[in-house]
């Protein structure tokens, strides 16, 4: 006679416990996950009369397509010191910022380089004062000191901040959200208001510390007019004044900056940049083309 199934048994046999502890490891790890991958509120700590030292290091190369001598290269690689002082915060919540750059170094290589170098010498130091709150977000940026030098200005532009620290979000973000970053217009750069996208990509550590890895990438117009730029400053060959020369054309920006996950500091931020550029002078009716790869790396030395 054939027995009938214990279906009691069955259901506590090897294959089915084996089962139910597979389902249950399974739900330990997908809360672990999510867990893992909860909002979080990313913001810069910044403390009254502490400060920030930093290394920024470039390699720029752009190519010159010129009307008579064919392409023309250029290699430009520089160095500078930033020393950032953080004051008191406002009632907005905004920290004067005091921005001093040092040792400032340049050197130019290639057919061009003799033309570049009759800009003069850099200066030994440069100052910039303004505000700065949690989420890296600087205003009200300016050349300290009574004289206003337009080229040093640039140094301290929103766009030039941009290359150097990412804004962080205004609310809690997980891995993949992603924000807008809002350049404002700089008429001396020849730069629209432009938006850029920053994402939070996940985590790295950066010796010894564990960061966020934040992108920000995007595409920047930009239109010069060098002789607004240059008015006022010395002319070493007396020809600048007469010319009438415009640059226009992108610049593709991709960013990676880590920010500590304790106290959010910036600790490593790396921007690559490609320029497709024409370069126009208007007055003796020549145009030439202009592309160019610029690597600049930024790195807490404190």
């Amino acid at each position: 006679m054939v027995q009938p199934y214990n279906l009691v048994e069955l259901s506590n046999g090897p294959e089915n416990k084996m089962k139910k502890l597979t389902f249950g490891l399974m739900s330990v790890a997908l809360v672990a996950i999510a867990m893992a991958q909860s909002a979080s509120l990313i913001r810069f700590d910044v403390k009254a009369d502490s400060s920030d030292n930093y290394v920024v290091e470039s390699t720029m190369k752009n190519t010159m397509n010129m009307p008579t001598g064919g392409e023309q290269d250029m290699t430009i690689k520089s160095s500078m010191k930033y020393a950032l002082k953080y004051g008191a915060a406002d009632k907005d919540g905004k920290h004067g910022l005091d921005m001093t750059v040092t040792d400032i170094k340049m050197d130019m290589e290639g057919p061009m380089a003799e033309m570049a170098g009759q800009m003069g010498e850099m200066p030994k130091e440069m100052k910039f004062d303004g505000k700065i709150d949690n989420r890296y977000r600087v205003t009200e940026l300016k050349q300290a000191g009574a004289s206003q030098n337009p080229m040093l200005a640039m140094m301290g532009s929103s766009m030039n901040w941009t290359m150097l620290f990412v804004e962080l979000p205004e609310k809690e973000v997980s891995v993949g959200d992603s924000w807008d970053v809002t350049i404002p217009k700089n008429a001396m750069m020849g730069i629209p208001e432009t938006t850029l996208k920053a994402k939070l990509v996940g985590e790295k550590d950066h010796n010894g510390t564990a960061c966020w890895a934040i992108n920000l990438t995007g595409k920047i117009p930009t239109k010069v007019d060098m002789a607004e730029m240059m008015k006022g400053q010395p002319d070493p060959t007396g020809q600048m004044a007469n010319m009438e020369i415009f640059i226009s054309g992108t610049m593709d920006m991709d960013t990676e900056a880590l920010v500590a996950k304790t106290g959010g500091k910036a600790q490593l931020v790396t921007t690559k940049v490609k320029t497709k550029q024409t370069i126009e002078i208007k007055n003796v009716g020549m145009s030439m083309d202009m592309s160019g790869d610029m690597v600049m790396k930024m790195s807490l030395k404190n």
